[in-house]
């Protein structure tokens, strides 16, 4: 498989569904992106009335959730770098703009509508009183989406299903392989996806688990949790672990010094979620007094330890914000005080309250702690509100990376807008 895919080439003809789908008209993605919040904020709601009896199911319905909203807000993301002139097509090697926008706008809508079909479904099952049926959906679920992404025809938009394939490929093999931008930029939004590799290895071991326990079973003895956590402490390492080693690749290839620094970062991770799943367990074995435990505070030094070195590296390497060669003797005297002397969007703002957002946002660890003190909200309900955030962070975190990657070397006299458009070509991006 080629490492630049095309994505210009057309659906072969023949295949109905791609040539309904690629007719994309501004109202079906709206109404597909409302029905699929819709159903979301159904969900929420009643796993907030019901959290006992619909734990299981919002579990299992968060993972598929959060993978297909990072889908969305990657639109989001498209047309933010096109009204900055962000060139970022040349940095994930594609090559058609058109059919790039046309990829993921279908492929949202097919995999927002399958959803919220689920989630309705699930809903349905549970206020009929069909108490098995209700686990089997999301699962059905799961399995649906997993055969529309690895499904092997030239069909539902085959080109960038193939191309996501093999950046996955270059990022499951790391370090064996050189790092592209795509490598990185993916695994990185796989990072912000960690709780989807556990909710999918909840809902295997749920469905696993049925063969020898009742739904309610399942449900009531925390095998899939608790009793199951060593290969759940693997796999939330995962994603750290792949950039870990492409950090490693990096400056193997490189030897810059600052990608071992970054391998730090990554490395950071270990130890916060290995003390997450000790706690996990002082919380089951300890329910009044977990707090109070050693192993609380090894997790909470490791954890704001963490957060302070991700949100410095947020804005100093990955956005070239404070930087010593972007700000004068007297940074209040500059063209964008403490920020970069290229901005490809405006107002300037928006730069310093992405700042201050990406601050609160890494540090939401501590409002994690509310549900299980205070008892006023469904653990479920709110830890699924907060993967919710850390996927909205990583959307916006998107716009200034490529920006950065962008003006990185630009002398200053340099133009700020590198990459010109045809006068046809935003017509592609209206909603």
């Amino acid at each position: 498989m080629k490492d630049n895919l095309k994505l210009d080439s057309p659906s072969p003809k023949g295949h109905a569904m791609d040539v309904e789908w690629t007719a994309l008209t501004p109202m079906k993605h709206r109404v597909s992106a409302v029905l699929f919040l819709s159903s979301a904020i159904a969900v929420a709601v009643a796993a907030a009335q019901w959290p006992d009896a619909l734990s299981a199911e919002l579990r299992m319905l968060r993972g598929s959730f959060l993978t297909i909203l990072i889908v969305y807000l990657f639109l989001l993301n498209i047309r933010g770098w096109h009204a900055g002139n962000v060139a970022y097509l040349k940095m994930f090697e594609l090559e058609s703009e058109w059919m790039v926008w046309n990829s993921i706008c279908g492929i949202s809508m097919q995999t927002g509508a399958l959803w919220a079909m689920g989630a309705g479904l699930t809903l349905l099952t549970f206020w009929l009183n069909w108490t098995n049926a209700v686990s089997y959906v999301p699962i059905l679920l799961w399995l649906v989406l997993i055969a529309y992404f690895l499904w092997p025809t030239k069909c539902y938009f085959y080109e960038a299903r193939a191309w996501m394939l093999n950046v996955l490929y270059r990022i499951l093999v790391s370090p064996l392989h050189k790092v592209t931008f795509a490598d990185f930029w993916v695994a990185d939004q796989l990072n912000s996806l960690a709780v989807v590799f556990l909710d999918l290895e909840f809902s295997t071991c749920f469905l696993l688990s049925l063969g020898s326990h009742s739904v309610g079973d399942v449900k009531e003895l925390s095998l899939c949790t608790v009793s199951n956590w060593t290969p759940r402490l693997i796999l939330a390492c995962l994603p750290a672990w792949w950039r870990f080693a492409q950090c490693l690749r990096c400056y193997y290839d490189t030897k810059d010094f600052p990608h071992l620094l970054n391998a730090g970062k990554y490395f950071s991770t270990f130890p916060m979620v290995v003390t997450s799943g000790m706690l996990v367990t002082q919380q089951f074995e300890h329910p009044h007094n977990w707090i109070s435990q050693p192993v609380f505070t090894i997790w909470f030094v490791c954890t704001f330890l963490r957060a302070i070195y991700v949100f410095i590296w947020d804005i100093k390497m990955d956005w070239g914000f404070f930087r010593c060669n972007n700000c004068p003797s007297n940074p209040f005297n500059s063209k964008h005080p403490f920020l970069r002397t290229h901005l490809l969007f405006s107002p300037v703002w928006i730069y310093y309250g992405m700042i201050l957002l990406d601050l609160v946002l890494r540090f939401t660890f501590l409002v994690k702690l509310l549900p299980s003190i205070f008892g006023f909200i469904p653990g479920n309900v709110f830890f699924s509100f907060i993967a919710t955030l850390e996927v909205i962070r990583r959307f916006l975190w998107n716009f200034f990376r490529l920006e950065y990657e962008q003006t990185k070397g630009m002398p200053e006299e340099s133009p700020v807008r590198l990459k010109p458009y045809g006068a046809g070509t935003a017509k592609t991006f209206i909603m």
